[in-house]
């Protein structure tokens, strides 16, 4: 238990050949179980083969009772989870890989934090830029969503909003999900995975498209939380960011722009083919996405014999 609901999980590296540990941190609006998908889907399973070793960030299920968590808390759970990962691998550093709103998330604590080296960070589909938010932005305007409406009457976002959001768009896609599964494992699991929405809490939902979507602070550096300045040019650690081409929820300019504002030596934007969830979870993730981070990773992390 890292606090409240959020639990860290650590996975066995039979082979391991790094000491510097993954902590991947994953969005609150869905479960973790798409990083760990299936036998020869698993993101996961790609680490451990590489002799990396994997923690990952549980956020838990939230409920009315967690509707003022807020991003503060989310930050500090971040926190939580590093320094018992950074102890349970006796290792200085620390790669953090986020993905979606977790790369957000990653990328916001690594400013408030000030990380540079030993530390890493990779982030997937990770918006930063929200003024190319596509549709999510624009039904994110005052003038479409009343959020303060919406939290007075469930206190968070509801799962079933985000739901709706995500199918409207891509109307096809749990029907094409659902035609290829058939006796596929993982495409069976990813159905799955696409029919579980879980609530955002009330307060990190007004940060979420208050300050993010609607006046885009963390682009322009006025992100302020619990009374601390999240600038990004703060960061100076080594950083890979990677965008979908084909991303609708998180478009690859939206989440571009982090290796310009970071003022790390070692940085880098990679665009991979397919949308939001294939460049993690699809079956081109394993020729596109994983190596490419494997392989970063890997270079910068301390091999276990020193």
């Amino acid at each position: 238990m890292v606090r409240g609901k959020m639990t860290l999980l650590a996975y066995e590296t039979p082979d391991a050949r790094y000491r510097t540990p993954v902590l991947i941190v994953p969005p609150l609006i869905g479960r973790p179980t798409l990083l760990d998908l299936a036998p020869g889907r698993s993101f996961i399973e790609a680490l451990i083969g590489r002799g990396l070793k994997p923690y990952l960030l549980d956020w838990g299920v939230f409920g009315y009772e967690d509707r003022t968590l807020g991003f503060g808390d989310l930050l500090e759970a971040i926190d939580d989870a590093a320094e018992r990962v950074r102890d349970d691998a006796a290792s200085r550093g620390c790669t953090f890989l986020g993905y979606c709103m977790g790369g957000t998330l990653v990328a916001s604590y690594a400013a408030r934090a000030m990380l540079g080296a030993p530390d890493r960070i990779v982030t997937l589909a990770a918006p930063i830029d929200f003024r190319h938010g596509g549709r999510l932005a624009r039904w994110s305007a005052p003038d479409v969503l009343d959020l303060e409406r919406v939290l007075a009457i469930f206190g968070n976002v509801p799962a079933t909003m985000i739901e709706a959001a995500f199918t409207l768009l891509r109307p096809t896609a749990r029907f094409e999900a659902a035609q290829k599964a058939g006796n596929d494992p993982a495409h069976a699991a990813l159905a799955t995975w696409s029919r579980t929405w879980l609530d955002l809490p009330g307060e990190a939902a007004r940060t979420w498209i208050v300050d993010l979507y609607r006046e885009n602070r963390l682009f322009a550096g006025t992100l302020t939380i619990d009374g601390t300045s999240i600038r990004l040019r703060d960061i100076t650690a080594p950083l890979l960011a990677i965008g979908a081409d084909e991303d609708r929820i998180a478009p690859s300019a939206a989440c571009a722009p982090l290796v310009d504002l970071v003022r790390s030596a070692d940085r880098r934007f990679a665009s991979v083919p397919g949308g939001h969830i294939a460049l993690v979870a699809g079956s081109g993730a394993r020729t596109a996405t994983w190596p490419l981070i494997e392989e970063w990773v890997a270079a910068r992390s301390t091999p276990l014999s020193r």
